[in-house]
């Protein structure tokens, strides 16, 4: 027993104290990593977030401002969010070149008309038969007849109950000859 000595009853309680402190300490540390590692994580997450509706944001404003970067920044970027919109995006579109279009027949541009529908004529539209009216009046306007007759023809057969209907037969039997002529001239007097 000589090598043990004798404490005291302060020095006892003194040491039992300070390693429940370091104890006390060490839990209250790992605590605060926790959490850092918590909050280091959901700010992370947030910043995502903001980063993600910022490119939603970003789409919309393509979308309202009609550019044409929209499409290709939501497939780009993922934006499921906003993918409903790329339908209706296109339709804008070729809505408004179509605008475009009529506008510069009206003031006589026809190449300008058949640049612009001829690229738009593949996208389905509910616009198609006035797309193909339009072409074929172009094409008759600018001396091209046989590319007017292919147009004309073609939305004859496709679009029997367009309001365009009386105007391309009476501009293909302008353009026709012979008994195709005829044909075309029967078929108006039904219409009167």
């Amino acid at each position: 027993m000589e090598g043990m000595r004798k404490i005291s009853r302060e020095e006892f309680f003194s040491k039992k104290i300070s390693a429940s402190l370091c104890h006390f300490f060490l839990i209250l540390v790992t605590l605060f990593s926790v959490l850092f590692v918590i909050m280091y994580l959901h700010d992370t997450i947030l910043v995502r977030r903001v980063k993600h509706y910022g490119k939603l944001l970003k789409a919309y404003e393509l979308y309202v401002t009609g550019d044409k970067s929209f499409e290709s920044f939501v497939k780009e970027n993922n934006l499921n969010e906003v993918s409903w919109l790329l339908s209706k995006f296109n339709l804008l579109t070729v809505r408004k070149s179509l605008d475009e279009a009529k506008i510069a027949f009206e003031k006589g541009n026809f190449a300008d008309v058949i640049s612009a529908l001829g690229s738009m004529k593949d996208a389905e539209s509910p616009w198609d038969d006035e797309i193909f009216y339009l072409l074929g009046s172009a094409y008759a306007k600018v001396g091209q007849v046989e590319q007017a007759k292919f147009y004309l023809s073609y939305f004859l057969r496709s679009f029997e109950s367009s309001i365009y209907r009386k105007n391309a037969l009476f501009l293909l039997s302008t353009l026709s000859e012979g008994e195709e002529k005829k044909k075309i001239e029967e078929i108006l007097k039904k219409l009167q």
